[in-house]
């Protein structure tokens, strides 16, 4: 998403939390639903085009400098327990 192109992603695990409306979500395990929100995504300009737009902005809520001392505090809370 922060490289400008709209995401179809996994609609389990937290992965719709991440992508929150800036991506179209499909079931990963049928070939098929993954077969159409690429080609939904490939079909419809003005989806594409909003997806792009908002996945950039979803994106820059994740920087990686804040996500890097998250998993440093996580990986450090962890030894700590030890």
């Amino acid at each position: 998403m922060a490289c400008g192109t709209p995401a179809v992603a996994s609609a389990v695990s937290s992965i719709p939390e991440v992508v929150d409306g800036a991506g179209v979500l499909v079931d990963p395990h049928r070939e098929d639903a993954i077969a159409d929100g690429i080609g939904l995504v490939l079909s419809d300009r003005e989806l594409r085009e909003r997806l792009v737009d908002a996945g950039r902005k979803r994106a820059g809520l994740f920087p990686w400098d804040r996500t890097g001392r998250s998993l440093y505090e996580v990986y450090r809370s962890v030894a700590e327990r030890s």
